[in-house]
């Protein structure tokens, strides 16, 4: 086998072993946005939540004063929505690397009850129009028409 193919197998296989992938869950209220992962039960840990451009805005050991509301091991709440957050964390009793990546998708909730509305409020006007233009509708006749 060629060395460097054994480099970049063996290469391979430490990534693997070095990380182990979590679950990230995603929620949204009035309060803010609240990134969650995985509970787990390790000891003397070091961790940080980054951006999608890869700034820190929260760890072990400080927070963005300005954009996070609280900040834990395992949660990170913030006052607006992030489309991406990734988590990293390293605990000695692990041993190895946790780490994801947080998307969602930031809508408001109020942009999506006006979309709703208005589905629902031109619904009904279209068809009443294309009702009344004659798609639909057969005129009554009367008494005096039908002789």
């Amino acid at each position: 086998m060629p060395p460097l193919l054994i480099w970049i197998f063996s290469f391979g296989l430490q990534t693997y072993g070095s990380t182990q992938a979590i679950n990230c869950a995603v929620t949204q209220d009035a309060g803010g946005t609240c990134y969650s992962v995985t509970q787990f039960s390790g000891t003397d840990c070091y961790y940080s939540w980054t951006n999608g451009t890869g700034h820190v805005v929260a760890n072990h050991a400080a927070k963005m004063e300005y954009l996070v509301v609280t900040q834990n091991i395992s949660t990170l709440t913030t006052n607006r929505c992030l489309k991406e957050i990734h988590y990293i964390r390293d605990c000695i009793s692990e041993g190895i690397r946790r780490e994801v990546t947080c998307s969602s998708i930031h809508i408001s909730y109020w942009i999506m009850m006006i979309i709703v509305a208005a589905v629902l409020l031109v619904g009904p006007i279209i068809y009443f129009v294309s009702y009344r233009k004659g798609h639909c509708y057969t005129p009554v006749m009367s008494n005096v028409e039908a002789q």
